[in-house]
């Protein structure tokens, strides 16, 4: 499905625990109200478990930081780029500048 705001829009594959308290507030059925009663009481089970199983909370939470630490390095790998290419490369089309460098001389020609 295209969106009128750009891009394509996908259907979730998951609710979260508010998403199905939500939707909940909206289907008036019986049937979709017992449904949604069972996926809350699911997230609560699912909670208690995780909750009364260290070992799986701290997989868990080691997960987490795994993750987070590989997100921070990926963040510092972009920003190294970023200044290389536009502060300390030199093209060969910019007279020897860097694009910074080139666009900061174009635009005092400008002026």
């Amino acid at each position: 499905m295209i969106s009128s705001w750009g891009g394509i829009r996908k259907s979730p594959y998951v609710f979260t625990e508010y998403g199905v308290a939500m939707l909940s507030s909206v289907l008036n059925s019986e049937k979709a109200i017992q449904v949604n009663i069972q996926i809350i009481k699911t997230f609560v089970r699912l909670r208690e478990i995780i909750i009364s199983n260290k070992e799986l909370r701290q997989k868990i939470e080691g997960m987490e930081k795994k993750n987070e630490q590989r997100f921070k390095e990926l963040y510092l790998l972009i920003q190294e780029y970023v200044k290389y290419y536009n502060q300390e490369r030199q093209q060969w089309d910019l007279k020897k500048m860097t694009p910074v460098e080139y666009r900061n001389h174009l635009l005092e020609r400008v002026r």
